[in-house]
Formats: C-alpha cells, structure tokens, sequence
C-alpha cells in the first residue's frame, strides 16, 4: 500500500498527479511482473510496455507508484501495458537489465528497451517523453 500524503512538499508528483491524500495498492490495469512472466507479458508482448522496477521499502517507488497507477488507467485501451517488478522478490530480471537504482522505468517495444528513466518523474513531462519513445 502506498501512501501519498505528507511527501507532497517535497515530492509534486503526487500533487500533479491529483493523489492527495489517498492510499493505493495495485491496480489492475498495472501487471505484476515475476521473473516466471517477464518473457511471456514483456518481451513477446505485441503492445509496448512500461515497465516499474520498484521496491516495498524504496520512498521515491512509493510515490511514482500511484502516478503509473493514474497513467495507467488514463491511457487503458491505448496501445500500452504498464507492469510493475519488484526487485527485492525478483533480482535476476532486474539483474538481466542492469537496475542499478530505483525507481527505474524501461519502456519495452518489440522485445528491446525503447526508452530509460530513473527517479521521480513529472507526469506531464514524462507523458510526452512516452509518447515520443512510442
């Protein structure tokens, strides 16, 4: 569970996003990734994939977390999945593609990395920077 509240001083992103003060699990329009999945959902999908390497315990993940819930739920019926993976339960995927630091997004098209980013992101910004990858 995420909450977004007292951090909005420090950290906009939850403000933009309109997450004040809500609490958030995982929605379903996000995949949960595992390393069992991560071929079938991420590399053989024929729809682009922004991927969330993310962690419980990591407070930058806990605020990006309900923003690509909100992208995730504005952008359904598009031709974009949105996936989270925890890198505590599944390291040798994170591993695979050198996740250093999180929060990490990689955006997948066609099987290869389309696009990085690393960190607290602003929506809006990072919206054109999507669609611009895509």
């Amino acid at each position: 569970m995420v909450i977004c509240g007292s951090v909005l001083r420090l950290f906009p992103a939850c403000r933009q996003a309109g997450l004040y003060p809500k609490l958030y699990t995982l929605r379903m329009s996000v995949l949960e990734l595992t390393n069992d999945n991560f071929q079938q959902e991420v590399l053989n999908s024929p729809t682009p994939v922004l991927v969330d390497f993310w962690a419980p315990w990591c407070a930058p993940c806990k605020i990006m977390g309900p923003v690509i819930d909100v992208m995730a739920e504005g952008w359904s019926g598009k031709p974009i999945k949105f996936a989270k993976l925890d890198v505590d339960q599944h390291p040798q995927t994170a591993g695979g593609y050198k996740v250093m630091s999180i929060p990490t997004f990689l955006l997948f098209s066609n099987g290869a990395v389309a696009g990085m980013w690393r960190g607290i992101q602003d929506k809006n910004s990072w919206t054109q920077e999507i669609n611009a990858a895509l």
